[in-house]
């Protein structure tokens, strides 16, 4: 969703101290607001970038947009080559200028707020090395009917969130 509005939002939502499971119904809340308001889907020029057993998946982030990310199945590098990002995610929020790299921790879920058109590449292992992106993010994304169960696989604490059912 693009709005130059979005920045206020996205602050009050997540510049105060709240507990991981408090953060993370904030980001799941927000991505429902966002899917009720039937907002047309962000033109993000999406590429993909093949290496032997690595995909690369770059996307550009228009300024005053704001994205809430998938639960992934394993850590990997981020890396975030021009603009400005804030990120909430369940352990916190932190800005992100470029030219950055971090790391991702295996079952995070993000709000990301840009502030700045950003290009963020994602770097994932490919082991098969296939080119169909489907399958590829079919192996690197949780279905959000799986991820509880796939948080308790992991060792990760299992949220019982708000509306949902144990």
């Amino acid at each position: 969703m693009k709005d130059q509005s979005l920045q206020p939002i996205f602050d009050q939502a997540f510049n105060q101290l709240y507990s991981n499971t408090e953060r993370l119904e904030k980001i799941n809340a927000l991505q429902r607001h966002i899917e009720n308001l039937g907002a047309p889907p962000l033109d993000c020029q999406l590429k993909h970038h093949f290496a032997p057993s690595t995909y690369g998946r770059e996307i550009l982030l228009p300024a005053d947009s704001l994205v809430i990310g998938k639960t992934h199945r394993h850590a990997h590098l981020n890396i975030i080559s021009q603009g400005m990002v804030t990120v909430a995610t369940e352990h916190g929020v932190t800005t992100y200028v470029a030219p950055c790299t971090f790391v991702s921790e295996v079952g995070t879920k993000r709000a990301v707020y840009a502030h700045e058109d950003t290009i963020w590449t994602t770097i994932h292992p490919n082991l098969t090395n296939t080119t169909d992106t489907d399958q590829i993010e079919a192996e690197i994304i949780v279905p959000p009917e799986e991820v509880q169960g796939f948080r308790a696989s992991v060792g990760l604490e299992v949220l019982q969130l708000q509306g949902e059912q144990q």
